[in-house]
């Protein structure tokens, strides 16, 4: 049986984050990608998100750990 990848976008608040996030994750040994964020408001900073293919709850994780702050997650 082959399960299906979780593809999620973690949000960040800035452009800059998602740049040190994305070097994070591939510490972490996750692959991403920076994606605009198309559920921006102006409280969620300024639309940016790290788009993954693997259980959030991980790469959030990995995020955290380099003190990157994770705004929301989108899954799907």
């Amino acid at each position: 049986m082959v399960i299906p990848m979780m593809r999620s976008t973690l949000l960040v608040r800035s452009v800059t984050q998602a740049v040190k996030g994305q070097q994070a994750l591939a510490r972490c040994g996750i692959g991403s990608r920076i994606v605009r964020n198309a559920y921006h408001t102006s409280a969620s900073g300024c639309g940016y998100g790290l788009l993954v293919e693997c259980n959030p709850t991980v790469a959030q994780g990995c995020l955290q750990r380099a003190g990157i702050s994770v705004t929301g997650i989108v899954r799907g």
